[in-house]
């Protein structure tokens, strides 16, 4: 038998919520108080009350995510109109929270199981500024640095 440990993880908050086997895990913006124990809030006017659900299949042992939404969810970039089935590793975005699902977060020895994530590897130069951008930037600080020098010209001069 799988294990049922799952968790849900905010990995720009760290914060991680652990996943209830047993019942519906509820994510929202405000949820009615009900049993604390499943709920997920994330505070943010574009997420419904009650946004979504995350559950275990008892006979299936899988991990099922549906939207509850007209603002809708994604799941590794795809839009979720209903439920689907979620496997380790994949990234759920419920307004402008993404949220990491694990399913195996500890290995065999207990311990925490840290996967690299290639998009965000210190190698990845996708987000850097072209080279028309950073003749801009160069521009734009040797007007700044002009500025300040005639700025300092005129106060010394003025001062005579």
């Amino acid at each position: 038998m799988k294990n049922n440990l799952a968790y849900l993880i905010n990995p720009s908050s760290s914060q991680t919520w652990a996943l209830n086997s047993k019942q519906k895990n509820i994510i929202g913006r405000g949820i009615p108080k009900n049993d604390e124990n499943n709920l997920i809030l994330l505070p943010h006017p574009s997420v419904s009350k009650i946004h979504a659900s995350l559950w275990l299949d008892e006979q299936s042992q899988e991990w099922y995510f549906e939207n509850l939404s007209r603002n809708g969810s994604s799941i590794n970039g795809i839009e979720i109109t209903s439920k689907k089935v979620i496997h380790n590793g994949d990234k759920i975005a419920i307004g402008p929270f993404e949220l990491l699902f694990c399913d195996n977060l500890l290995d065999n020895e207990g311990t925490v199981e840290v996967k690299k994530n290639d998009s965000l590897s210190l190698g990845d130069w996708s987000n850097s500024p072209t080279k028309l951008e950073m003749i801009a930037i160069g521009v734009i600080f040797a007007c700044a640095i002009l500025l300040v020098l005639v700025w300092i010209w005129r106060m010394f001069y003025m001062l005579k």
